[in-house]
């Protein structure tokens, strides 16, 4: 399964999606933005996957 990835630099505006629909996830200057119905164990595997590129 993937998830959609969209990057942008950093002084080019991003479209601030409602928080009802996305789970936002931020860790090490990184930041990942999941579809809010994203099931719970597809969420933890973004996180461990990000954890371990530390």
């Amino acid at each position: 399964m993937f998830a959609r990835l969209e990057i942008a630099p950093q002084d080019e505006a991003v479209p601030d999606p409602s928080p009802d629909h996305f789970i936002e996830i931020d860790l090490g200057g990184v930041t990942v933005r999941l579809p809010g119905d994203c099931a719970a164990g597809r969420i933890a595997d973004v996180v461990l996957a990000l954890s371990a590129g530390r």
